[in-house]
């Protein structure tokens, strides 16, 4: 039986030799596994323009505001538990650098614009030209109505929540293409902010119920009807998104439903068939899993009712929640493992592709 197992296992490229009783396991390590820490066959220059139209006047703009220290770069907090102290996965040449909180273990972009920097790169529209290329307005908005907004018509039909029953503010509805489609399959009312004014007077010749604003700023009530608020993709882009939780708690009221979607770091191999690099965007501040996530909204005081994972993409139904669940799981090494499976799968040494080849070779 072990001449047999001996004999199988050269055939599929291993080594068989009897190992000592006393081994070092750090004396045969690379150094170069030394030096990349935890993580295994990972690449950290990170390309913050793969995908944008370089020609662009946007991107030019974006990048004569680095080069001339117009934008500046800091150091900031984890949102969560504000720790200062990451583990770095991921940099780019202008400084930006991506990497795990020690302490909570949410990946997030650490150094990055300030937030008054941040914030004009979204008016200005430099943030569309930098992480949709060439996507036109007519193109962004068809996105919307005929694909994203499907996720949450079927959201809500496997809730079996009634379409007339059904009144919604989008908080970040770019041009408002999936209200278009809500509104078009039943819900009794829909309304929509952004802050980018270019998307919204687009969105308004289809939809007359979307306003350029800060629908969390002081002069604006949105609760007055409201049964269920629209987070689409918009917590990974926001600089304080816990303050913006609970400023968004305060004004909702108590049977009000928050519905998020933001990408899963969980899932991240499922983005891209080539790296995980991929799944980083210059825009994107926060990577959450289902751990980091919920101790967010716990410290906001909302507490989770559903949650549905879309492969690379998480959907979250929460609601104020008096009874906070004390989330004390680390996840820390739930990032790790997301990273390193993601990256052994898009290895083209990995053992497992190896192996699977040259066994069906053998069979």
């Amino acid at each position: 039986m072990k001449r047999l197992l001996i004999f199988l296992f050269s055939k599929l490229g291993y080594k068989v030799c009897k190992i000592p009783n006393k081994v070092d396991l750090t004396t045969n390590i690379p150094t170069t596994l030394k030096n990349e820490g935890i993580f295994l066959s990972h690449k950290k220059n990170l390309n913050i323009y793969e995908f944008a139209e370089t020609s662009n006047p946007l991107v030019k703009s974006f990048k004569r505001k680095l080069a001339e220290n117009t934008y500046h770069l800091s150091i900031h907090p984890c949102p969560i538990c504000y720790c200062t102290d990451f583990y770095l996965t991921a940099e780019s040449l202008e400084g930006f650098k991506w990497g795990i909180c020690k302490e909570c273990g949410l990946l997030q972009q650490y150094s990055r614009l300030s937030d008054t920097d941040l914030s004009v790169f979204y008016k200005t529209g430099e943030y569309s030209a930098l992480s949709m290329g060439s996507l036109d307005l007519k193109t962004n908005f068809i996105l919307e109505y005929n694909v994203q907004s499907l996720v949450f018509i079927d959201l809500f039909e496997k809730l079996n929540i009634n379409a007339r029953s059904i009144n919604i503010v989008e908080i970040g509805c770019g041009s408002g293409g999936i209200l278009l489609a809500l509104k078009e399959w039943g819900a009794n009312s829909v309304k929509g902010f952004d802050i980018n004014k270019q998307l919204i007077n687009y969105g308004k010749t289809m939809l007359s119920e979307l306003e350029v604003a800060d629908a969390l700023a002081d002069e604006f009530m949105i609760v007055d009807n409201c049964n269920f608020v629209l987070l689409s993709n918009i917590l990974e882009h926001l600089n304080t998104p816990q303050i913006f939780l609970l400023r968004l708690y305060e004004k909702i009221l108590n049977s009000t439903r928050v519905i998020i979607d933001i990408p899963n770091l969980e899932y991240c191999f499922s983005y891209s068939n080539n790296s995980f690099l991929r799944f980083l965007h210059i825009q994107h501040l926060w990577y959450f899993n289902s751990i980091t996530i919920e101790r967010m909204l716990n410290n906001a005081g909302f507490g989770i009712e559903y949650i549905f994972p879309r492969e690379a993409a998480l959907t979250i139904v929460c609601s104020k929640n008096d009874e906070k669940i004390h989330n004390t799981n680390n996840a820390y090494w739930n990032s790790v493992s997301a990273i390193n499976y993601a990256n052994h799968c898009f290895d083209p040494n990995n053992i497992s592709i190896r192996a699977d080849i040259k066994l069906k070779s053998l069979l």
